[in-house]
Parts: C-alpha cells; structure tokens; sequence
C-alpha cells in the first residue's frame, strides 16, 4: 500500500468507524461480509485491519490510535517496551535518528530529548511517521526525508542507527548490504557527536560485533519475553576500554546480567556420567546469546552439559533468568523405547527440543505423540545419543 493510500482510508470516516468496530474480527470472514462490500478502498482497510491485529501486542498503545502502518516498517520498529527500556539508556539534549523508520524509538526516545532529528529516505516511511506524530500530538520530533549521508551535521549528543535489513524487500544480514552502511558513515559521525547507539539484528553475534567496531563501550543483548529481539551496540569515540556486555530480558520483569568473563578450565571438564541429574535448567536464550549462560549457571551451582547449552543439578533450584524442569524420565536415544514408555505413561503431548539434529517432524511420528501440553523431551544428538524426558517447575 502507498502511504496516501493508508492515509486515505485513516481519515475516511466510513472507513475508520468500520475499522474501530470490527478490529478484532476474523479478517477473512468480514472479507465476505455483504457491510465489507460498501466500504471503500475495502482491500487496503482489511490490509490495515490485519496488520493491527497482529502488531497489538509489539504496539498496543500505538495501534490505539490507529495509526499509519505498513508490512515492512511494522516488522522492522522495535517493539513498544523494547523502546522503553533502550530510551532509560539512550538520553540527552539532542539525538539524530539516521534510518528512524516507522518512529517507535524515536517516540521513546522523545521523553528523555529535548529534540530529536529523525531521518528517513523512504517518503513512503516519511509521510507516514509525520501523519502519526501529528495523531500522538509529539512536537520535539523533527522529520526529515533524505538520505542519512546528507544529514550528518551540526552536533548531537547522541547518534542512532538502526539500518534498514530489508532494503530490497528480502532480508540481509551483512552490514555491507544495509542501508544506511553504517560502517561508512561512522568517520563523519566522529565529527558530529561522541556517542553512537547501533541497532542490529538478533542474528549478530558478540564476537562479530566486536571484530567490526572499534571505540565499542557496551554491547547489549535484549530479549523480550525469552526471544531475542535485538543486539545493542554503545559506540563511545573518546573511550578505548575493554566493552561490557549485558544480557536482558524483558518478561513480567527485567532481567539483567553483566557478563563477568570469570570462566576456570576446571568447570567445564565434567563427563556426562559425572553429571547429578534430577532437574535440568535451561537459561534464558539472551544469556545463551550473550554467551554468558556457562558463567551464569556456574555462579549458581548448576553442573553444565559438555556439549549443550543444558545444565544439572540434583535438588530443585529457582534461578532468575533460568527455566527449571524436573526429570521424569532419561537415558538412550532408543526409539521403540522411549515410544513404548509414552504408550505406557498415557502420555499423547510432548514438546520436543532436539539439539544436535534439525529432523524434529519426523520425531513426532516416531515416537507416537503430538507437540503441545507442559512436557518437554529433549533429543539430544551428542557424542552420546541420549533423550531426557522434563516436566516445567518454574515458578
């Protein structure tokens, strides 16, 4: 949809008021509906429509005031409390967003600046980031449409980048092949501010991270809700420390961890048959990206698998940050076995996490049961083929 498209249909009454009173309607069946087929311009409202549906809970109060929405920008803005948490790192005077996007940071971001400078080279993007602010009634956000090369000037307190990972319509993942090519810009970015915040995919590793940038003050990996979202980087031009990495995950709570890097060769030579087995721990997958789940799990007593990111314990533990399940049942990989033991036990669901092998639909045959309920057989393809058979205890 073009964005005056979308702004049409926002500022049709007929439309909007269809819109408010079926939002949470089945899509497909109001397509049909004979009210569906006196509306104009039905096939981008019902487009809108389902894209509300789907971003209320990534924008709830956003999407409250219908705002206007496209595939791409939905899937490449932050989510709503991701946004949140990164403007309690994120604050100063100035900022100049350089590919602000759809704007979500940026609408943050404008409660702790007093201005922001927000630069996108999509008019599309652009009319539809002006439209919204003048809908949430944010005045300290300056929308530019250009491309972000041409913007570096003046001084700011802070630069942001979050670079376009679709630029052609299919994902990328090199950062040569972003736009804008932030590695490129950075030279001229020294000239107009001495902090940098880089957003990059989840599928950034650390290392890389590092092996990238210089002047890098801190890495942070956020996670909402157990999946990782986005990896932060915290460039500081006058600084040349040793970064710090923090691992966070956005759940009831937040969870926070700074990687220690305190690993002892002695902690990691354990054999599998040293290993106490009665409850098995999994830490959340930001600290697993991180790469501080070993230190982590080792800091609170639990005995790490030598191959896998799993870890033991021989008592029930509650761990921050990690998700604790009581071993029903473990031992080989033989499969008639372990499907006659479901058989026997009455047992149909299982949810199965398989490690070392990506064939998991064909398990689910094998063993005779189907994904679902709160049992978790883990499939492990090691130097020992083993299965272990979970029930989730966390609290």
């Amino acid at each position: 949809m073009q964005s005056n498209d979308i702004i049409e249909v926002l500022e049709n009454k007929e439309s909007k008021d269809f819109i408010i009173r079926h939002l949470n309607d089945d899509i497909r069946s109001l397509a049909l509906k004979k009210e569906s087929k006196s509306v104009q311009k039905i096939t981008q409202v019902l487009q809108l429509m389902g894209l509300y549906q789907r971003a209320g809970s990534k924008l709830p109060s956003f999407i409250e005031c219908l705002p206007a929405l496209t595939e791409k920008a939905y899937m490449q803005a932050s989510s709503e409390r991701v946004a949140r948490y990164k403007s309690g790192l994120i604050k100063g005077e100035s900022l100049l967003d350089l590919s602000a996007g759809l704007g979500i940071d940026d609408i943050a971001f404008s409660k702790t600046f007093k201005q922001i400078t927000a630069v996108d080279f999509d008019p599309i993007v652009h009319e539809m980031a002006v439209y919204n602010l003048n809908k949430l009634g944010v005045q300290n956000i300056v929308r530019v449409c250009d491309d972000a090369k041409n913007q570096i000037i003046g001084k700011y307190d802070w630069v942001y980048l979050d670079p376009d990972r679709r630029p052609g319509g299919s994902r990328v993942l090199s950062l040569t092949d972003m736009e804008p090519k932030v590695q490129e810009l950075i030279p001229e970015l020294k000239k107009i501010c001495n902090k940098v915040w880089i957003k990059l995919s989840p599928l950034f590793e650390v290392k890389e991270v590092l092996q990238q940038f210089e002047h890098v003050k801190e890495i942070v990996v956020i996670s909402e809700r157990n999946e990782v979202k986005e990896v932060g980087v915290y460039l500081k031009f006058d600084q040349n420390e040793k970064p710090k990495i923090r691992a966070v995950d956005l759940g009831q709570g937040v969870f926070q961890y700074e990687v220690k890097n305190e690993l002892k060769p002695e902690h990691l030579n354990l054999k599998i048959d040293d290993l106490v087995r009665n409850f098995l721990f999994i830490p959340f997958n930001v600290l697993v990206k991180a790469h501080a789940d070993t230190e982590y799990c080792l800091a609170h007593g639990l005995q790490p698998h030598p191959e896998f990111n799993l870890y033991f314990d021989s008592e029930y533990k509650a761990i921050e940050g990690i998700r604790t399940y009581k071993i029903l049942k473990q031992g080989p990989l033989k499969v008639k076995e372990w499907k006659q033991y479901f058989k026997d036990q009455n047992i149909s669901l299982a949810n199965l996490v398989l490690k070392g092998s990506k064939d998991r639909s064909q398990w689910y045959k094998k063993l005779g049961i189907t994904e679902g309920g709160n049992d978790i057989l883990f499939v492990l393809h090691g130097k020992t083929k083993e299965a272990i058979f979970c029930r989730n205890v966390t609290n």
